[in-house]
């Protein structure tokens, strides 16, 4: 196995990899994680704002049903449902969403060693490291074989590959 070959397939350099044998990320590596991590979080708050509005509409349209109803039964039903269960199931969401993005704590690099085994389902390829799963972007088998001894270096949170070398 060709270790250019690795560092082309996955996009790390040595200075990359020397950091993760170490535990840590390198200074090109937590720069790109850190930018991935602000666009999760703005995308993050731009749904939460859409789901709050989804919420919020489901509010007016509530109050305007449940005081428009010619019955008790009618504004009560529509009132729990719209003015209530409505805004507190988007606005769940929402926090959910929210509470869901990448925080500015600092990522842990964790590493996985053994055989590798590449799985293929469909369109997608995933890399198979002492019971680890991996997505990869694209079929690794021109690099990787099965049954080949690897160090996989990763990302704790999102299992993203940093690095891999051979053993």
């Amino acid at each position: 196995m060709d270790d250019a070959r690795l560092k082309r397939f996955f996009k790390f350099d040595e200075s990359d990899l020397r950091a993760n044998r170490n535990g840590r990320l390198s200074e090109k590596q937590e720069k790109k994680i850190s930018a991935d991590a602000k666009a999760e979080r703005k995308s993050a708050r731009d749904s939460m704002m859409i789901l709050l509005v989804i919420a919020s509409l489901g509010l007016g349209a509530g109050l305007l049903i449940a005081l428009n109803a010619p019955t008790w039964t009618g504004r009560i039903l529509i009132g729990l449902t719209l003015c209530l269960l409505w805004p507190l199931a988007w606005g769940g969401r929402a926090w959910a969403v929210v509470r869901s993005a990448p925080s500015a704590r600092q990522e842990q690099v964790r590493s996985a060693k053994g055989r590798a085994r590449i799985l293929h389902y469909e369109d997608d390829f995933v890399l198979e490291v002492e019971g680890r799963h991996f997505d990869v972007e694209k079929n690794p088998s021109g690099v990787i074989a099965d049954g080949d001894e690897l160090v996989v270096f990763y990302l704790e949170r999102t299992e993203e590959i940093l690095s891999v070398e051979t053993t």
